[in-house]
């Protein structure tokens, strides 16, 4: 989580808001099923950034990446089976 933590830290600071670079570092960091997606209407806690997540084996590492705010967490899968529930 700190690798994912590290490398979204440096995202921000190159001004990087994008999927293709927060999956980047996702995988980076050695994750496994990574995804990016705008939030949806069912994103209740949305903030104006790209939802992301990752499996790490163990369970997920999930957050948000946008220009107001950048948060991660850690997890264990939603009842769907995914880590990210379906946007609509």
């Amino acid at each position: 989580m700190e690798q994912v933590k590290a490398g979204l830290a440096r995202l921000r600071a190159e001004g990087r808001f994008d999927g293709p670079s927060i999956e980047g570092v996702l995988t980076g960091a050695g994750l496994a099923e990574v995804e990016s997606r705008k939030p949806g209407r069912l994103d209740t806690n949305a903030g104006g950034g790209l939802l992301f997540c990752g499996n790490s084996g163990i369970g997920y590492v999930f957050g948000e990446h946008g220009p107001p705010r950048t948060t991660v967490e850690a997890g264990g899968g939603i009842a769907d089976g995914g880590c990210l529930p379906a946007p609509d």
